[in-house]
């Protein structure tokens, strides 16, 4: 149909919109940054982090996925001991949340616990420099509440 033809091929497009084929440096760096905006509009209509626990205190766990269960119940149960901690479990992860750089300067200690070798850490201190600390668990069973607790008892001990 005439004015619908979408074109597919090489890297990227000339900025000219016609979808042919270039590869002129400047093309290329413009794809770059369509490409970044299109991520900051996502951003723009991803819902805010919201906090489980105190809003600002001394320990910050940050899961993603499979963690959420164990690590929810832990944060509980240091709650009501009186510890200053929170949960934030991330369904968005690129972009995060546009909150996520704010709620992470208002604890003195982050920790990512995943269940993999730390892929989520690597992400968090690359954008943040926050100096997250890793809990990690590769023996393809999720973390029990046991592992958590003991694991953010041992951080806020060292505070």
């Amino acid at each position: 149909m005439r004015g619908y033809e979408h074109r597919l091929g090489g890297l990227e497009k000339n900025a000219d919109g016609s979808g042919n084929v270039s590869y002129r440096a400047d093309d290329h760096a413009q794809m770059n940054f369509n490409r970044q905006e299109k991520i900051r509009k996502i951003q723009e209509n991803i819902p805010l982090q919201k906090i489980k626990g105190v809003e600002a205190g001394d320990l910050l766990m940050v899961t993603w996925g499979g963690g959420f269960g164990a690590c929810h119940e832990a944060v509980e149960r240091l709650l009501k001991k009186g510890k200053k901690v929170a949960h934030i479990h991330l369904s968005y992860i690129q972009p995060l949340p546009a909150n996520i750089a704010a709620i992470l300067k208002n604890y003195k200690k982050i920790v990512v616990a995943e269940l993999n070798n730390g892929q989520l850490l690597s992400y968090i201190n690359g954008l943040f420099s926050c100096q997250a600390q890793g809990l990690q668990k590769v023996q393809g069973v999720p973390f029990t509440i046991a592992e958590i607790e003991t694991a953010m008892e041992k951080h806020l001990e060292q505070l």
